[in-house]
Protein backbone atom coordinates (compact mmCIF):
# COMPACT_ATOMS: atom_id res chain seq x y z
CA UNK A 1 0.00 0.00 0.00
CA UNK A 2 1.24 3.49 -0.05
CA UNK A 3 -0.24 6.59 1.37
CA UNK A 4 -0.29 9.73 -0.86
CA UNK A 5 0.62 12.97 0.30
CA UNK A 6 -0.92 14.08 4.02
CA UNK A 7 0.52 15.51 6.73
CA UNK A 8 3.15 14.20 8.61
CA UNK A 9 1.47 13.01 11.50
CA UNK A 10 -1.37 11.62 9.78
CA UNK A 11 0.97 9.28 7.73
CA UNK A 12 3.06 8.17 10.75
CA UNK A 13 -0.75 6.96 12.18
CA UNK A 14 -2.15 5.84 9.37
CA UNK A 15 1.23 3.57 8.75
CA UNK A 16 1.31 2.51 12.29
CA UNK A 17 -2.30 1.63 12.21
CA UNK A 18 -2.67 -0.04 8.89
CA UNK A 19 0.53 -2.64 10.25
CA UNK A 20 -0.82 -3.05 13.68
CA UNK A 21 -4.46 -4.45 12.37
CA UNK A 22 -3.48 -5.94 8.33
CA UNK A 23 -1.24 -9.15 8.68
CA UNK A 24 1.59 -8.69 5.94
CA UNK A 25 0.71 -4.92 4.80
CA UNK A 26 3.91 -3.28 3.33
CA UNK A 27 3.50 0.12 3.52
CA UNK A 28 5.82 1.47 -0.13
CA UNK A 29 7.24 4.54 -1.44
CA UNK A 30 6.81 6.45 -4.70
CA UNK A 31 9.00 4.73 -6.70
CA UNK A 32 7.34 0.51 -5.72
CA UNK A 33 4.11 -0.85 -7.36
CA UNK A 34 1.00 -0.56 -4.86
CA UNK A 35 -2.24 -2.49 -5.03
CA UNK A 36 -3.93 0.29 -3.14
CA UNK A 37 -3.36 4.24 -2.20
CA UNK A 38 -4.82 5.80 0.98
CA UNK A 39 -5.12 9.36 1.56
CA UNK A 40 -7.27 12.15 3.59
CA UNK A 41 -9.66 14.31 1.66
CA UNK A 42 -12.05 16.45 3.46
CA UNK A 43 -11.52 14.42 7.04
CA UNK A 44 -12.32 11.38 6.05
CA UNK A 45 -9.78 8.06 4.85
CA UNK A 46 -10.19 6.85 1.41
CA UNK A 47 -8.85 3.78 0.15
CA UNK A 48 -8.09 4.53 -4.15
CA UNK A 49 -7.15 1.79 -6.48
CA UNK A 50 -3.42 1.95 -7.73
CA UNK A 51 -3.76 4.47 -10.06
CA UNK A 52 -5.67 6.42 -7.99
CA UNK A 53 -8.67 6.99 -10.26
CA UNK A 54 -11.46 5.04 -8.25
CA UNK A 55 -12.35 5.42 -4.43
CA UNK A 56 -13.00 1.85 -3.17
CA UNK A 57 -14.14 3.12 0.33
CA UNK A 58 -14.18 5.89 2.88
CA UNK A 59 -13.80 6.12 6.15
CA UNK A 60 -14.05 8.14 9.12
CA UNK A 61 -10.35 9.77 9.82
CA UNK A 62 -11.00 10.87 13.32
CA UNK A 63 -11.34 7.03 14.79
CA UNK A 64 -8.57 3.90 13.94
CA UNK A 65 -11.95 2.28 13.51
CA UNK A 66 -11.32 2.65 9.88
CA UNK A 67 -8.35 0.20 9.90
CA UNK A 68 -11.22 -2.68 9.97
CA UNK A 69 -13.32 -1.72 7.44
CA UNK A 70 -9.96 -1.33 5.48
CA UNK A 71 -9.06 -4.78 5.92
CA UNK A 72 -11.95 -6.02 4.81
CA UNK A 73 -11.76 -4.00 1.89
CA UNK A 74 -8.69 -5.50 1.24
CA UNK A 75 -8.94 -9.07 2.13
CA UNK A 76 -12.64 -9.01 -0.27
CA UNK A 77 -9.86 -7.63 -3.25
CA UNK A 78 -7.45 -10.22 -2.77
CA UNK A 79 -10.13 -13.02 -2.76
CA UNK A 80 -11.46 -11.62 -5.86
CA UNK A 81 -7.92 -11.66 -7.41
CA UNK A 82 -7.45 -14.77 -7.10
CA UNK A 83 -10.75 -15.84 -8.37
CA UNK A 84 -10.07 -13.90 -12.20
CA UNK A 85 -6.60 -15.28 -12.13
CA UNK A 86 -7.95 -18.85 -11.81
CA UNK A 87 -6.74 -20.12 -15.46
CA UNK A 88 -6.20 -23.43 -17.00
CA UNK A 89 -3.66 -23.17 -19.97
CA UNK A 90 -3.76 -26.85 -20.67
CA UNK A 91 -7.89 -26.72 -21.52
CA UNK A 92 -9.42 -28.11 -24.84
CA UNK A 93 -12.35 -25.68 -24.79
CA UNK A 94 -12.53 -23.12 -27.03
CA UNK A 95 -15.10 -20.65 -25.13
CA UNK A 96 -16.05 -17.77 -26.63
CA UNK A 97 -17.64 -14.47 -24.92
CA UNK A 98 -19.11 -10.83 -25.35
CA UNK A 99 -21.68 -7.94 -24.28
CA UNK A 100 -24.06 -7.84 -26.25
CA UNK A 101 -24.78 -4.12 -27.60
CA UNK A 102 -21.36 -2.84 -26.68
CA UNK A 103 -18.06 -3.08 -28.93
CA UNK A 104 -16.13 -5.57 -26.66
CA UNK A 105 -15.44 -9.42 -26.91
CA UNK A 106 -13.47 -11.98 -25.84
CA UNK A 107 -12.19 -15.57 -26.84
CA UNK A 108 -10.75 -18.04 -24.39
CA UNK A 109 -8.97 -20.36 -26.89
CA UNK A 110 -5.17 -20.66 -26.60
CA UNK A 111 -4.39 -16.31 -26.64
CA UNK A 112 -4.88 -14.34 -23.17
CA UNK A 113 -7.38 -12.09 -23.26
CA UNK A 114 -6.46 -10.08 -19.91
CA UNK A 115 -5.87 -6.78 -22.07
CA UNK A 116 -10.16 -6.74 -23.20
CA UNK A 117 -11.17 -3.25 -23.72
CA UNK A 118 -14.10 -2.28 -21.09
CA UNK A 119 -17.24 -1.99 -22.43
CA UNK A 120 -19.15 1.47 -21.70
CA UNK A 121 -22.46 1.00 -19.80
CA UNK A 122 -24.09 2.96 -17.11
CA UNK A 123 -26.35 2.49 -14.42
CA UNK A 124 -30.31 1.91 -14.94
CA UNK A 125 -32.28 5.05 -13.33
CA UNK A 126 -35.69 4.34 -11.99
CA UNK A 127 -38.28 4.42 -14.98
CA UNK A 128 -35.74 4.81 -17.05
CA UNK A 129 -36.86 1.53 -19.98
CA UNK A 130 -34.07 -1.46 -19.92
CA UNK A 131 -31.41 -1.16 -22.63
CA UNK A 132 -27.85 -2.65 -23.53
CA UNK A 133 -26.38 0.27 -21.99
CA UNK A 134 -28.00 -0.25 -18.75
CA UNK A 135 -28.33 -3.86 -18.50
CA UNK A 136 -26.02 -6.20 -19.03
CA UNK A 137 -26.91 -9.31 -21.41
CA UNK A 138 -24.02 -12.04 -22.34
CA UNK A 139 -23.50 -14.20 -25.57
CA UNK A 140 -21.49 -17.33 -24.77
CA UNK A 141 -20.69 -20.13 -26.81
CA UNK A 142 -18.78 -22.96 -25.81
CA UNK A 143 -16.95 -25.41 -28.51
CA UNK A 144 -18.17 -29.01 -26.87
CA UNK A 145 -21.02 -29.54 -24.09
CA UNK A 146 -20.48 -27.44 -20.99
CA UNK A 147 -21.81 -26.00 -18.01
CA UNK A 148 -21.35 -22.43 -17.56
CA UNK A 149 -21.05 -20.13 -14.93
CA UNK A 150 -21.20 -16.54 -14.71
CA UNK A 151 -19.70 -14.43 -12.22
CA UNK A 152 -19.24 -10.47 -11.73
CA UNK A 153 -16.65 -8.95 -9.38
CA UNK A 154 -16.44 -5.06 -8.77
CA UNK A 155 -13.98 -2.59 -7.96
CA UNK A 156 -14.30 -2.98 -4.31
CA UNK A 157 -13.44 -6.87 -4.24
CA UNK A 158 -17.14 -7.68 -4.36
CA UNK A 159 -18.09 -10.93 -5.31
CA UNK A 160 -21.73 -12.03 -7.22
CA UNK A 161 -22.78 -15.78 -8.84
CA UNK A 162 -24.68 -13.97 -11.86
CA UNK A 163 -25.49 -17.50 -13.12
CA UNK A 164 -27.25 -20.15 -12.50
CA UNK A 165 -29.52 -18.18 -10.34
CA UNK A 166 -32.50 -18.67 -7.98
CA UNK A 167 -34.36 -16.52 -10.42
CA UNK A 168 -34.12 -18.34 -13.56
CA UNK A 169 -37.40 -20.49 -14.64
CA UNK A 170 -36.61 -24.21 -14.68
CA UNK A 171 -35.98 -24.49 -18.70
CA UNK A 172 -34.04 -21.44 -18.89
CA UNK A 173 -30.36 -23.97 -19.66
CA UNK A 174 -30.71 -25.75 -16.31
CA UNK A 175 -28.02 -25.85 -14.13
CA UNK A 176 -26.48 -23.72 -16.91
CA UNK A 177 -25.59 -26.56 -19.19
CA UNK A 178 -25.39 -25.47 -22.56
CA UNK A 179 -24.88 -28.29 -25.72
CA UNK A 180 -21.77 -27.13 -28.14
CA UNK A 181 -21.41 -24.37 -30.20
CA UNK A 182 -24.99 -23.36 -29.19
CA UNK A 183 -25.11 -19.24 -28.29
CA UNK A 184 -26.08 -18.58 -24.94
CA UNK A 185 -28.28 -15.57 -24.70
CA UNK A 186 -27.71 -14.58 -20.93
CA UNK A 187 -30.72 -13.30 -20.20
CA UNK A 188 -32.16 -14.20 -23.61
CA UNK A 189 -34.27 -10.63 -23.63
CA UNK A 190 -34.09 -7.11 -22.35
CA UNK A 191 -38.03 -7.17 -22.61
CA UNK A 192 -40.33 -8.39 -19.80
CA UNK A 193 -41.92 -12.03 -20.62
CA UNK A 194 -38.80 -13.89 -21.93
CA UNK A 195 -37.40 -17.07 -20.97
CA UNK A 196 -34.60 -16.47 -18.56
CA UNK A 197 -37.22 -14.83 -15.98
CA UNK A 198 -34.11 -11.80 -14.85
CA UNK A 199 -32.30 -9.12 -15.73
CA UNK A 200 -29.32 -8.29 -14.60
CA UNK A 201 -29.58 -4.35 -14.50
CA UNK A 202 -26.86 -1.73 -13.26
CA UNK A 203 -27.21 -0.28 -9.81
CA UNK A 204 -24.62 2.21 -7.83
CA UNK A 205 -22.10 2.16 -7.18
CA UNK A 206 -20.43 3.34 -10.58
CA UNK A 207 -17.31 1.59 -11.31
CA UNK A 208 -15.56 -1.12 -13.02
CA UNK A 209 -16.68 -4.41 -13.24
CA UNK A 210 -15.22 -7.86 -14.55
CA UNK A 211 -17.59 -10.52 -15.24
CA UNK A 212 -15.65 -13.84 -15.23
CA UNK A 213 -17.13 -17.12 -16.94
CA UNK A 214 -16.50 -20.10 -16.77
CA UNK A 215 -17.22 -23.56 -18.99
CA UNK A 216 -16.49 -26.92 -17.58
CA UNK A 217 -17.53 -30.66 -18.99
CA UNK A 218 -18.87 -31.37 -15.97
CA UNK A 219 -21.03 -30.57 -13.25
CA UNK A 220 -19.45 -32.04 -10.36
CA UNK A 221 -16.84 -29.21 -11.31
CA UNK A 222 -19.12 -26.29 -11.86
CA UNK A 223 -20.55 -27.16 -8.20
CA UNK A 224 -17.05 -27.23 -6.88
CA UNK A 225 -16.60 -23.64 -8.36
CA UNK A 226 -19.85 -22.13 -8.28
CA UNK A 227 -19.47 -23.14 -4.34
CA UNK A 228 -16.34 -21.61 -3.33
CA UNK A 229 -17.37 -18.14 -5.36
CA UNK A 230 -20.99 -17.99 -3.36
CA UNK A 231 -18.13 -18.10 -0.15
CA UNK A 232 -17.05 -14.55 -1.30
CA UNK A 233 -20.27 -13.13 -1.78
CA UNK A 234 -19.90 -10.39 1.15
CA UNK A 235 -22.06 -7.53 0.08
CA UNK A 236 -25.58 -7.76 1.60
CA UNK A 237 -27.72 -7.14 -1.38
CA UNK A 238 -24.64 -8.79 -3.80
CA UNK A 239 -23.06 -6.11 -6.14
CA UNK A 240 -24.85 -5.48 -9.08
CA UNK A 241 -26.30 -8.52 -10.32
CA UNK A 242 -28.55 -11.16 -8.57
CA UNK A 243 -28.27 -11.02 -5.02
CA UNK A 244 -26.88 -13.98 -3.22
CA UNK A 245 -29.26 -16.09 -1.16
CA UNK A 246 -27.15 -17.33 1.39
CA UNK A 247 -23.35 -16.78 2.60
CA UNK A 248 -21.80 -20.08 3.36
CA UNK A 249 -18.46 -19.34 5.89
CA UNK A 250 -16.39 -21.65 3.54
CA UNK A 251 -13.57 -19.46 1.66
CA UNK A 252 -12.06 -19.97 -1.32
CA UNK A 253 -9.08 -21.71 0.25
CA UNK A 254 -8.08 -24.74 -2.21
CA UNK A 255 -10.42 -24.35 -5.26
CA UNK A 256 -6.78 -23.89 -6.89
CA UNK A 257 -5.30 -26.70 -5.78
CA UNK A 258 -8.57 -28.50 -6.57
CA UNK A 259 -8.93 -27.54 -10.24
CA UNK A 260 -5.45 -27.95 -10.83
CA UNK A 261 -5.54 -31.37 -10.29
CA UNK A 262 -8.31 -31.61 -12.53
CA UNK A 263 -5.45 -30.47 -15.61
CA UNK A 264 -5.18 -32.86 -17.89
CA UNK A 265 -1.96 -31.15 -18.81
CA UNK A 266 -2.68 -31.87 -22.66
CA UNK A 267 -3.03 -35.76 -22.02
CA UNK A 268 -6.26 -37.27 -23.77
CA UNK A 269 -7.21 -40.22 -23.52
CA UNK A 270 -8.05 -42.13 -26.83
CA UNK A 271 -9.64 -45.78 -27.30
CA UNK A 272 -7.50 -48.12 -29.30
CA UNK A 273 -9.77 -48.76 -32.59
CA UNK A 274 -8.39 -52.52 -33.09
CA UNK A 275 -10.94 -55.18 -33.08
CA UNK A 276 -9.18 -56.89 -29.65
CA UNK A 277 -9.12 -53.17 -27.73
CA UNK A 278 -13.19 -52.52 -29.08
CA UNK A 279 -14.14 -55.91 -27.93
CA UNK A 280 -12.18 -55.50 -24.25
CA UNK A 281 -13.68 -52.12 -24.08
CA UNK A 282 -17.18 -53.59 -24.76
CA UNK A 283 -17.12 -55.97 -22.18
CA UNK A 284 -15.97 -53.33 -19.34
CA UNK A 285 -17.08 -50.62 -17.52
CA UNK A 286 -17.99 -46.84 -19.05
CA UNK A 287 -14.40 -45.40 -19.28
CA UNK A 288 -14.55 -42.10 -16.80
CA UNK A 289 -13.57 -38.98 -18.97
CA UNK A 290 -11.20 -36.35 -17.69
CA UNK A 291 -13.26 -33.14 -16.33
CA UNK A 292 -11.98 -29.92 -18.25
CA UNK A 293 -12.94 -26.41 -17.58
CA UNK A 294 -11.71 -23.03 -18.97
CA UNK A 295 -12.41 -19.30 -18.04
CA UNK A 296 -12.18 -16.14 -19.62
CA UNK A 297 -13.25 -12.57 -19.09
CA UNK A 298 -14.77 -9.38 -19.46
CA UNK A 299 -14.60 -5.68 -18.17
CA UNK A 300 -17.49 -3.43 -17.80
CA UNK A 301 -16.66 0.32 -16.78
CA UNK A 302 -20.16 1.66 -15.43
CA UNK A 303 -20.87 5.33 -15.12
CA UNK A 304 -23.70 7.20 -13.52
Amino acid sequence: MRIADVPAASRTQIQTVLVQTIKNVEIVGAGKPARFLIDVHEGALRLLTADGRQVVGTFDAHTDQWADGVARVISRSSSASELLALDNPMSQIKLQAQIVGARSGAVRDIVVVADTQPAQLHIRHPNEPRTAQNSLQIAVTVGTDAYVTIVDVDSQGNTNLLFPNTYQRSDFFPDGRVMRNQQLMIPDSLATGGRAGFFWDYGPPAGTDTIRIFATTDAGTARLIRDRIRTLQSAPTGTRGVPPASKPTEGLSGLRQELTGLATRGIVMVQDASPTSTAAAAASSTPSTAADWTATSLTVSVAE
